[in-house]
């Protein structure tokens, strides 16, 4: 059997992981989310507060993006508010329930980096990093 596209495992791993961490959070009393507002959120907590930057960062529509965020909003996670530096855009934070929602994905993502490390060796986990946090 041949092994799939680079591709192919990438998307299928980082699907697992996305649906791992939000099947976790869901466990808690953090309110259901969809990948779309886990992405968002992580975005927003990870220090982008611009909808258009995100849109950008994410290779979406804006539309869908505030979309998203608007989902966020009505589940207490994300608040907007208007930009202080240009009057035209918009800033979104996260509130106490989507600060609760970031820190438990980031223990999910931290055991599973653990099991990964236990499995596979901290070089290969590094070296894992390394290559996702270059620029290709």
């Amino acid at each position: 059997m041949t092994t799939p596209p680079l591709s192919e495992l990438i998307f299928k791993k980082y699907h697992w992981m996305t649906g791992h961490i939000i099947s976790q959070v869901q466990e808690s009393q953090i309110p259901d989310l969809t990948t779309s507002q886990a992405i968002i959120l992580a975005a927003i907590s990870q220090g982008e507060h611009r909808p258009s930057n995100i849109a950008k960062q994410l290779g979406t529509s804006r539309q869908a993006v505030y979309k998203t965020m608007k989902e966020l909003q009505l589940k207490e996670l994300v608040v907007q508010r208007q930009d202080d530096a240009h009057q035209k855009a918009v800033i979104a934070e996260l509130t106490e329930k989507g600060i609760a929602a970031h820190k438990l994905a980031d223990a999910i993502s931290l055991k599973i980096e653990k099991k990964l490390t236990d499995e596979f060796g901290k070089e290969s986990v590094l070296l894992l990093r390394k290559m996702l946090a270059a620029t290709w």
